[in-house]
């Protein structure tokens, strides 16, 4: 595998979403990194980054609100998986799923709510 080509991501783990209304549409992609690295690019042919420049040595405590709440978010969802519990965002998703699962018009109206009948793997808790 050239690591140039895919940015270290493992090229059978990518997975492909499109959801199409009336006149929008949505694209969703998901890419497993095989090893955690910086990419300098998310994909081939787009303007690179310079890695050098990006400052991990910032404090913490320097950072401003939102990205340490984003910081917080990661660790915790991070924390999560290694729990084998769902993301932050798979839990909102199942929510919503519950929440629909017995709505007119759902196909499982009447049934039990039953989780496994839909894959939530692809959903990035970690945004």
């Amino acid at each position: 595998m050239d690591p140039d080509s895919y940015n270290g991501a493992c090229y059978e783990g990518y997975s492909w979403a499109q959801t199409i209304r009336d006149t929008d549409i949505h694209i969703k992609i998901c890419l497993q990194k095989i090893r955690e690295r910086w990419w300098d690019s998310f994909f081939i042919g787009e303007p690179k980054i310079n890695l050098r420049a990006i400052d991990p040595s910032i404090p913490y405590e320097d950072l401003d609100q939102e990205s340490q709440a984003k910081i917080k978010e990661l660790m915790y969802n991070e924390h999560l998986k290694r729990l084998g519990k769902p993301t932050i965002q798979q839990s909102k998703i199942q929510d919503m799923l519950k929440d629909a699962w017995d709505r007119d018009g759902s196909p499982f109206k009447g049934q039990p709510f039953d989780p496994s009948a839909v894959d939530l793997s692809a959903v990035n808790g970690s945004t």
